[in-house]
């Protein structure tokens, strides 16, 4: 009997299958879809995979011993979703995937900046 897990990985090697025949964009479009279908519960495989072909944004929060809290931004088409995981700082350390994808949308800001330098005088 297959599980909800056997299921989901089977749909998704049948999106999979489809990568090479669309661009990226269109790529992402579907795979949105498919992580709404099954809820954003999906396999650490599948997260994996994300990450290495549709992260636009990764930053590290906070470092601990033996892991870097990670966030990564991951674009599906004209969508971004916000996921964190941990980054093992070790070979013994595993990287953890929380499962839990969370939709956001990007404001750009404009940051107006003072910078004061001091250099020598000049004798003249």
């Amino acid at each position: 009997m297959k599980t909800a897990r056997d299921y989901n990985i089977e749909v998704w090697n049948e999106y999979w299958k489809y990568f090479d025949y669309y661009d990226k964009h269109e790529f992402g479009v579907m795979a949105a879809e498919w992580l709404e279908i099954v809820d954003f519960q999906v396999d650490e495989d599948i997260i994996k995979v994300l990450l290495d072909e549709f992260a636009v944004y990764e930053e590290a929060v906070q470092r601990t011993r033996w892991s870097d809290c990670m966030i990564s931004i991951i674009q599906l088409g004209d969508r971004y979703f916000r996921l964190e995981w941990n980054r093992g700082l070790t070979e013994y350390q595993d990287n953890y995937y929380f499962n839990k994808f969370v939709e956001v949308e990007m404001i750009e800001k404009v940051i107006t900046q003072t910078v004061i330098e001091w250099k020598e005088k000049s004798k003249c």
